[in-house]
């Protein structure tokens, strides 16, 4: 068994972040993701809990293995389910995701936690990320792991990224929609003193 933990910064609110987190696909970095489905969502005071369905090809998850492993490359669909907890008034945002096939032979599971955060008076959010890797090939164990764990690394890096880019794609269009509605109302603005000056 391997266990990863980091801790990742966000330059935006953790309101931001939180929204972006429920339309994250599909984006650049996670063209392996073939579908996203909501399965439950229930709200409980000041806290919303989902369970989704996340279809992804084994281009990031299996296929990392050398191929004369044919039980794992033999995989071309991996389902995993991600369930998340939102709580308003705690301004936090829970995830654990975990594979739902080949449980006998390879684990993979994920815990994430999205929290506000506040650095020399500026707003950002915090993501503690953790995993942990396990696999059942006897004395392969530590080379099938590592290899996985590898993988698994360079998907949390490439979260952050997909992250930077909706937020900043929704950050501009945000800006986009705010000049829009400043140069509306200055035109409008300017035309009424124009009349009333006449």
């Amino acid at each position: 068994m391997r266990i990863y933990d980091c801790f990742q910064h966000l330059p935006y609110t953790f309101e931001q972040v939180a929204t972006v987190f429920w339309n994250r696909y599909p984006n650049t970095t996670a063209k392996h993701v073939i579908s996203e489905d909501l399965i439950e969502v229930e709200i409980d005071g000041h806290q919303i809990k989902t369970k989704k369905l996340i279809l992804k090809q084994t281009a990031t998850f299996m296929k990392a293995v050398p191929k004369w492993m044919s039980r794992l490359t033999s995989v071309r669909v991996v389902p995993t389910i991600e369930e998340s907890i939102f709580d308003r008034r705690k301004r936090s945002l829970v995830t654990y995701t975990r594979n739902i096939i080949m449980m006998s032979t390879c684990k993979i599971h994920e815990r994430c936690i999205y929290k506000s955060s506040l650095n020399n008076g500026v707003c950002g959010t915090v993501v503690e990320r953790g995993g942990i890797v396990s696999a059942s090939f006897g004395k392969l164990n530590s080379i099938v792991e590592r290899i996985l764990m590898a993988n698994f690394k360079n998907s949390m890096k490439k979260t952050i990224v997909a992250y930077m880019e909706k937020l900043n794609t929704r950050l501009q269009f945000t800006m986009y929609c705010v000049n829009i509605v400043i140069n509306t109302l200055s035109s409008s603005t300017l035309e009424f003193s124009i009349r009333n000056f006449e």
